[in-house]
């Protein structure tokens, strides 16, 4: 990965999120003085953060293999936490609120700005001193858990936490199972359309599999003893997600969701 290691860079690809009220959150408005603050662009987090979208709003695009894996990755875990698309159309007039809509969670929480709104500091701070992105999860876990990955109302239902774990996922299940294979294409890093063009491409073409498990134990339960039944079935699933754990989507207590890209 041209000397780096961006094994965890994908998982803070969105800290623009924590910091910028708006649509536009991949910093490129801010480069230019997080440059002057001595954040180096070339390095992963910081390629991960400004170059993760295809969008008309944004001036900056994957220009890179890595870059194009981060991008994948953000797609493929958006789609496995969002709601429907269709759906996500409708609710735009209804406006945003960054924080997680949870039923189950106490009060309802309205708040029109990001956790850690215009605080530049800690996010310079931040990209100064962990460049790869090993620490991010820990770093923000408490803030990531507040914000919601889409802020659209009624679609605030993903905290930005999952989001950055599932990216952290997928782009470490593309680099080992396709990452070759991606190099291999021609893609002209020139030209932002051909990018988008070929990125789409993969992902159309990109085997995807999910399953769900779900372990129903067919003795009954008579004594205290048979209880014990149930510590097996969390040591299974603990032993099968410790041994797979990009794998693992979701582990419960008796069942667990498995993707995989078959390579």
């Amino acid at each position: 990965m041209q000397g780096y290691d961006w094994s965890h860079a994908a998982e803070a690809h969105d800290i623009g999120k924590l910091f910028v009220k708006g649509l536009k959150h991949n910093l490129e408005d801010m480069l230019d003085e997080l440059k002057r603050q001595g954040v180096r662009e070339e390095l992963p987090v910081m390629q991960s953060i400004q170059k993760h979208h295809c969008a008309e709003d944004m001036q900056l695009y994957p220009d890179s293999y890595e870059a194009l894996l981060v991008h994948l990755a953000d797609i493929l875990a958006s789609q496995a936490s969002r709601i429907l698309r269709k759906l996500r159309e409708r609710l735009r007039k209804l406006g945003t609120n960054h924080c997680i809509y949870k039923l189950w969670k106490g009060p309802l929480c309205n708040r029109d700005v990001p956790p850690l709104h215009n605080r530049y500091d800690m996010l310079i701070n931040y990209l100064k001193r962990d460049p790869e992105g090993k620490r991010f999860l820990s770093i923000f876990r408490r803030h990531l858990l507040q914000r919601a990955e889409d802020a659209r109302r009624g679609a605030n239902i993903t905290s930005l936490y999952s989001h950055s774990i599932l990216s952290g996922k997928f782009f470490r299940l593309l680099y080992k199972y396709y990452f070759n294979e991606i190099r291999k294409m021609k893609i002209d890093f020139t030209s932002k359309e051909d990018v988008c063009s070929k990125a789409n491409d993969i992902l159309n073409k990109l085997p995807v599999t999910v399953t769900y498990l779900r372990i129903i134990p067919t003795q009954y339960i008579y004594r205290v003893k048979d209880l014990n039944v149930f510590e097996i079935i969390k040591d299974i699933l603990s032993t099968f997600e410790n041994n797979y754990r990009d794998h693992v989507l979701y582990r419960g207590f008796d069942d667990i969701l498995i993707i995989d890209l078959p390579g």
